[in-house]
Parts: structure tokens; C-alpha cells; sequence
């Protein structure tokens, strides 16, 4: 099993220690799973470098590299959110988490976000997909 992990906490030290305590409970979940916690491996990016698992396929030819970035994508079967109060769902900064998780949405992924504004920007990336018709992920959308 491969887990990406993505870091959206600021690089300041307060930033560090919340993603250490999020990573520390993670590898306390794996370390807790039994003899399953040998077959896990943990993958680590920043919020700007997860475009090698990222694949725009609206945009984008499919190209060597492409389908490089495609086949590690498939490679994951579980994509896990860290993030804090100062990264917002349309910075920039954000654009290929936001397709990472129209990805995940799509090949029915697995996704743990934590942090109000990852829970914002998994409500971003997913709702327009939900009201396209896809069911694949649990969202509270508000009644109009």
C-alpha cells in the first residue's frame, strides 16, 4: 500500500510542528494496523510538488510523461491532506492539489484532509464533479 502524504502547512516553525504531530499520527495508525504495516509505504511532497502525480487530462496531450504521471497516480491507493489557515482553496499555490483531487475523486481514491481549509478545498475540487453526476465521494452540498 502507497500513501502520499502532502504537506499545505507554512514553512514557519508552528507550521512544521503541527505537520510532524500530523505525520506522527499517521505512522501511529500504520504502526498500529499490525503485520498489514509492513506492506505500507509513505511518499512526502509539499503543496507545490505533487505534479508528478498530477495529470490535467482536460488540457494536457498525452505524452510520455503524462502517462509517466499517470501510472504513478494509480500507484497510490491512499492520498492524506495536512494543511493550516493560511492556504486557501484558489491560490495558486493550490492548482495541482486541486486536480490531485478531482483525480482521486474520480478513480474512486480514498482522501483524508485535515484542517478547515483542506476540507474547503476537497469541497472545491469535488462539487463541481458531484453535480455533474458523479457519486463517488460523501459531500454536503447546501440546499437551494
Amino acid at each position: 500500500m502507497k500513501i502520499l502524504v502532502v504537506d499545505g502547512y507554512n514553512e514557519g516553525k508552528r507550521g512544521r510542528q503541527a505537520f510532524n504531530a500530523f505525520l506522527r499520527t499517521l505512522e501511529s495508525a500504520i504502526k498500529s494496523s499490525g503485520s498489514f504495516k509492513q506492506d505500507i509505504s509513505m511518499v512526502h511532497r509539499n503543496l507545490i510538488n505533487v505534479g508528478d502525480y498530477v495529470l490535467d487530462w482536460e488540457n494536457e496531450h498525452l505524452t510520455d510523461e503524462a502517462k509517466i504521471r499517470a501510472s504513478k497516480f494509480d500507484t497510490l491507493d491512499i492520498i492524506c491532506f495536512g494543511g493550516d489557515m493560511q492556504t486557501c482553496p484558489w491560490d495558486p499555490r493550490c492548482m495541482q492539489v486541486v486536480m490531485l483531487l478531482h483525480m482521486a475523486a474520480l478513480c474512486d481514491k480514498p482522501v483524508l484532509g485535515i484542517g478547515a481549509v483542506w476540507a474547503a478545498l476537497l469541497q472545491a475540487a469535488v462539487i463541481p464533479t458531484v453535480q455533474q453526476g458523479y457519486q463517488g465521494l460523501p459531500v454536503w452540498l447546501p440546499e437551494q
